[in-house]
């Protein structure tokens, strides 16, 4: 006679249904070495592991759904209780030819910040919603992080938020997409970004997307023979200083006048000291008129002077900071 039991969810999964299981496993799987392949796969704890087993018939695939919805359904019951404020978290910064997006989102201890689940998501939210939101206009859009969750996750069969549902419920923090911007840029412009690496990242490398600041900026060039990868290389020292100096606005300056008239000087004199403009205000919230990062002795408007180039846009990021909309 066939023996069928009931396993039942541990306290922690309570007011889930019940799942059943036909018994012992097939004589011929090794369970032991099942289950460690389950815990390798999904880094569950053992014992949920061991249950999701018993209830699946030592069938690796369906113990991986089983565990799926588990953590779908109790990351959903947590994503409906009021966390507190989540000031933990990553920025990431996606770019393609025309378009930047930036994200941030947070959650409630730099430990979860830490894990590979968590940086996995950030990464998966900011490359989806620069493949639907990407476009050839010129814009700066704020998107509306509660529509963003409706996004199918590109690559995956899953919205983003199950994706955030199903991370919560692994790793057992409250999770949240806080804001994302989209720059895009016509195509006499130029798209430079900058992330500023966090500690929070185990292996950070030249082109990383996740950081504990991020930037992007548009720029044109004020002469058509400029190259693109020169103004890249110049937008990214732009960028970091946006990151860095934390500008409110582009702002304005005078124009620069030469003074053709002074017979010791060279042309590359007047280009970096152009007489009428502005010396560097250390108190400016005016991105032309700081001190550049880079050099100090300089304002940006001269920096980019010289440079050739003009700063028509830019969205900074800095992980936990206040906003005007959370302010209101």
């Amino acid at each position: 006679m066939l023996r069928f039991s009931v396993l039942l969810r541990r306290s922690n999964l309570s007011g889930c249904r019940l799942w059943f299981s036909t018994g012992e496993p097939n004589k011929e799987v090794n369970t032991k070495q099942v289950l460690m392949e389950l815990r390798r796969k999904t880094g569950y704890p053992l014992i949920t592991c061991r249950q999701a087993l018993q209830a699946s018939g030592y069938n690796v695939e369906k113990a991986k759904e089983h565990l799926l919805q588990l953590a779908k359904e109790k990351g959903w019951n947590t994503m409906q209780m009021d966390g507190g404020v989540l000031k933990e978290g990553l920025i990431s910064v996606v770019t393609n030819k025309n378009n930047g997006l930036i994200v941030e989102v947070n959650c409630q201890t730099d430990f979860v910040a830490k894990t590979k689940e968590f940086q996995s998501l950030v990464k998966d939210a900011a490359q989806t919603l620069l493949d639907v939101y990407s476009t050839q206009q010129p814009s700066k859009i704020d998107l509306n992080p509660p529509e963003l969750l409706k996004l199918v996750v590109s690559g995956k069969k899953q919205t983003i938020e199950d994706t955030v549902a199903i991370t919560i419920g692994k790793l057992k923090e409250k999770i949240e997409i806080r804001r994302a911007s989209l720059l895009s840029v016509p195509t006499n412009s130029i798209l430079a970004v900058y992330i500023h690496p966090s500690v929070l990242i185990s292996k950070t490398r030249p082109g990383s997307t996740l950081g504990s600041y991020g930037a992007m900026v548009s720029l044109s060039p004020t002469d058509e023979n400029t190259g693109k990868s020169s103004i890249k290389m110049a937008g990214r020292d732009i960028a970091q200083h946006i990151v860095g100096m934390n500008p409110s606005c582009i702002g304005t300056c005078l124009k620069p006048t030469p003074n053709k008239s002074v017979t010791d000087s060279t042309p590359d004199d007047d280009v970096i000291n152009p007489p009428e403009m502005l010396s560097p205000d250390e108190s400016s919230h005016e991105l032309l008129k700081q001190p550049f990062l880079l050099d100090s002795s300089i304002s940006v408007a001269h920096w980019l002077n010289y440079h050739q180039l003009n700063v028509n846009d830019f969205i900074r990021f800095q992980v936990g900071e206040k906003t005007k909309s959370a302010e209101k």
